[in-house]
């Protein structure tokens, strides 16, 4: 190195005067008022001189490991514009601890207005954005819970959606409680589905259904259960015994005495009967219709399958309790 001095400073500074051998220019490195070592035994920034440790490079940017100004070599990267990125392999590229207290450990900004942070509150984390008033959701071993700012519970604040921003479809393996939280609001259950009815007398014997002519399905709801469609026979049976339709997709509650479901329709074609009027009854724990008529004369009585037609049908629509 040419041409090298070091004189003292009326402020009590040390200056070290590198001049440029080409230019004889002078080029000074201030030094504080102390002791200031170097060489490859004091911790520095040569990476004891062997190696490129940190790199600048004439725009200003600083890498780390690298030297590459990328995002998938290796190492660390701040741009003179702000931007940084942080490459490691197989490892995690960047950690962040807060001690002692709760509160943010990462807080997000945008034209100087805070728009989102993540924090510890314990050993769970929160994240969230303050926009309005506020949402906040904190991740525990119990779920996924609406939170304060603060990572607090908040509840009955926020929604999940709105009638704008809908989620597609919600996958349960539980219940949805649904205005309340005990066990009367629990909706354990929704599905819909076809069954497969067997229109018979209490003996057994079968009559033949029309299939192109019957339609019928279910929707359950929780406990309740609606049934409707169209049942046609195609042949008669001589032999007696009250008529009644099997197969229901559930079994009736225990806790409903002769439940008389409401019938809408009207059997067709009925031999000598085709003015009666029909209903349908499903008593406890069956899984089974009764087939009653009714005419103002007579009252309500059981039908029998003998009584049926050939091309006999009923519409119904009713639901009972299970």
């Amino acid at each position: 190195m040419a041409k090298v001095k070091i004189q003292g400073n009326a402020s009590g500074t040390g200056i070290l005067t590198v001049t440029a051998p080409n230019t004889s220019t002078d080029r000074t490195i201030t030094l504080p008022d102390e002791d200031v070592t170097l060489g490859a035994a004091t911790p520095s920034i040569d990476d004891n001189g062997n190696a490129t440790a940190i790199t600048i490079d004439s725009d200003e940017n600083v890498l780390i490991g690298k030297t590459s100004l990328d995002n998938s070599t290796v190492g660390i990267r701040m741009d003179a514009t702000g931007s940084a990125s942080f490459c490691a392999d197989g490892n995690r590229p960047l950690v962040l601890n807060r001690t002692t207290s709760n509160g943010d450990v990462a807080l997000f900004l945008k034209d100087n207005t805070t728009v989102g942070s993540i924090g510890a509150v314990g050993t769970e984390m929160y994240i969230g954005s303050p926009s309005g008033s506020g949402g906040f959701v904190r991740f525990q071993s119990l779920g996924l819970l609406p939170a304060t700012s603060a990572g607090a519970n908040s509840d009955a604040t926020m929604s999940l959606g709105t009638s704008s921003a809908r989620w597609k479809d919600l996958y349960l393996e539980g219940g949805a409680y649904i205005g309340g939280t005990g066990s009367a609001n629990k909706l354990g259950d929704y599905e819909t589905g076809t069954w497969t009815p067997n229109v018979r007398d209490t003996s057994g014997n079968s009559m033949t259904l029309n299939s192109g002519n019957t339609g019928v399905t279910y929707t359950k709801i929780g406990r309740q259960v609606h049934l409707q469609g169209r049942i046609q026979t195609t042949s008669e049976s001589a032999a007696g015994g009250q008529l009644i339709i099997s197969g229901l997709p559930f079994t009736a509650s225990s806790g409903q005495s002769g439940y008389a479901a409401n019938c809408v329709g009207r059997a067709g074609g009925l031999n000598s009967n085709a003015g009666y009027n029909v209903s349908l009854m499903i008593s406890q724990n069956q899984t089974y219709m009764e087939v009653l008529r009714w005419d103002e004369g007579a009252g309500t009585s059981d039908m029998q399958i003998s009584e049926w037609s050939d091309d006999g049908y009923i519409m119904f629509s009713l639901s009972y309790t299970v």
